[in-house]
Parts: C-alpha cells; sequence; structure tokens
C-alpha cells in the first residue's frame, strides 16, 4: 500500500537532506566490489516488531519499485515490508509484524534486504537482549539532588539510547512540566544533574526513565555505513527497552502510583535522534 503525503516535519526534512546534498562522492565498500553512490542512503530500524527502512535519494525513489524483506530462520522466515509512505525527498517502509513483545529472536540473525529503482543494500545482525534497570527501582523515592540511573548491560548492545523526563509538583499539588532529556552513551548508566531538579517552589518530581539497547553503526557524525550495496546503508537493530519512573523528593503520603500515563518515544522520534547524532546536528 503506498500512502503519497506532503509535508512532514521541516527537522526531518532537514536531516535528510544533508545526508545526500552535502555528500557527493563514491566509495567502494570492504565486502563488495560495487561501487555505493553515497546520496542514496538507507536508515534501516530492525527490531522484534517488525522494522522501518527510510530511503533518502534525489530523486526520491518510487514506492512501486522499492521493496524491503526481513528473512530469519524458524517456522516464519521473512516479513515483507507491505506500507510505504512517500515523502519530499525520501521514502518509508513500514513492516509492521503481528509479532509483539511476545516473539524474541534472542540468537537468531536478521537479514533485510532493501531493493528500489535507485539501487539496493543487505546487511545481517543479531538484535541485542532487552535492557534491564537496575537502579532506581520503580516507585522509588529519593531526596531531591542528582540522580543515577544504571543498567544491567545487553547482549550484543553496541550503545544505549536513555530519555527521561519529569512533573513537578507544588506544595499545593500543582504539577509543572520540565522537559525531556536525552542522551547516547556506549556505557551502563547516566546522571540526572541536581540542576535539573530546580523548578521554583517544587516539593517533589514524578520522574519517568526509558532505556533503549542498540546494536549497528554509532549515531555520530561521520558513521559508516554497515550494508552492501549500491546504497549507502545503516542497519540499527534494537532490542527491548525497559522504563520506570520514581520520585525525587517526597511525595504527599498517599501517593504511590504515577499521576500521569508515561509513554516511550515513538519509533519515528527514535529514529530522528539517530538522524540527528548521524548529522552532527
Amino acid at each position: 500500500m503506498c500512502k503519497a503525503k506532503g509535508m512532514k516535519s521541516m527537522v526531518v526534512l532537514f536531516f535528510m537532506a544533508g545526508l545526500f546534498w552535502g555528500c557527493s562522492k563514491t566509495e567502494t565498500p570492504t565486502s563488495t566490489t560495487t561501487t555505493v553512490t553515497v546520496s542514496k542512503t538507507a536508515i534501516c530500524f530492525i527490531g522484534n516488531s517488525g522494522g522501518l527502512v527510510t530511503l533518502v535519494s534525489d530523486p526520491t525513489a518510487d514506492t512501486s519499485l522499492s521493496n524491503a524483506t526481513l528473512s530469519w530462520g524458524g517456522a516464519k522466515t521473512s516479513l515483507v515490508f507491505q506500507d510505504k509512505y512517500v515523502w519530499i525527498g525520501y521514502i518509508e517502509l513500514f513492516g509492521d509484524a503481528d509479532l509483539g513483545y511476545s516473539h524474541q529472536f534472542k540468537d537468531t540473525v536478521l537479514t533485510l534486504t532493501v531493493t528500489s529503482n535507485v539501487g539496493n543494500c543487505q546487511g545481517s545482525m543479531a538484535l541485542p537482549d532487552s535492557a534491564y534497570i537496575n537502579a532506581p527501582t520503580s516507585g522509588s523515592i529519593l531526596p531531591i539532588g542528582s540522580v543515577t540511573c544504571t543498567w544491567a548491560t545487553a547482549t550484543r548492545a553496541e550503545w544505549y539510547m536513555v530519555y527521561y523526563y519529569a512533573y513537578a509538583y507544588s506544595s499545593y499539588n500543582y504539577s509543572y512540566w520540565v522537559g525531556w532529556k536525552d542522551t547516547i552513551t556506549t556505557g551502563n548508566s547516566i546522571t540526572l544533574p541536581a540542576s535539573y531538579f530546580n523548578y521554583p517552589d517544587a516539593q517533589y518530581y514524578e520522574v519517568y526513565a526509558v532505556v533503549f539497547p542498540y546494536r549497528g553503526p554509532k549515531p555520530q557524525a561521520n558513521s559508516t555505513g554497515n550494508m552492501t550495496g549500491t546504497i549507502k546503508g545503516f542497519l540499527v537493530g534494537e532490542g527491548m527497552y525497559d522504563d520506570i519512573f520514581f520520585y525525587v523528593g517526597t511525595p504527599p503520603k498517599g501517593i504511590t502510583t504515577p499521576k500521569v500515563v508515561h509513554k516511550e518515544p515513538s519509533r519515528d522520534e527514535r529514529r530522528n535522534k539517530y538522524l540527528d547524532a548521524v548529522m552532527g546536528q
């Protein structure tokens, strides 16, 4: 199914534009003799429930001639990405399988193949294992000040994307949005600085944190792709995330559950964060 779109987020468009307007050189990957056109770039996210391919090119690829297939072993051996979207300067191919969080690929090697009228690329990897946050424990109450969040090493994870935000509550129990923060790290901890918890007249904070484990090219400027073919491709594997909520400062007696519905960032938001880092924005 192809769905034509007009303008999405200008921020995403600028990220995409930088991938090919600022690069016109060619290079040859070590694993193939096919010349790669760097101005054609595929950003490919895969996980336990499917994947997302963003193919950037000039001219824009034809969705009717573009396909992505995720394949693996077992009873069900492949998933063809059925949903196709056209944007200005790029297309998106979605493969949302009915696998959900009950499907664990574990040590299974997944292969993603992308074909189009502007070129092709292919790559393989086993996904990283799930994240597991060790501290703080969910629902814990901590004194106002810096907070260190730690998690266990996820097998095959090469880096982690961490997001957190908070609501500040006054003595009258009015809430104030403190705002999103995010960071990318290769380690197993981050520290929320004491300066984050300085909202005027705040008595306590309800904090939400989520950790995503990843495998693939590190999200930094001048990253090298890890897929072979005529398109420069970035294959990024995402493991299952873990999330927690906790209090900084002492909430009123009887408050032990979140007062708001917490939500992890969407796959598009995570993809955009990756692009941000790769482009050095």
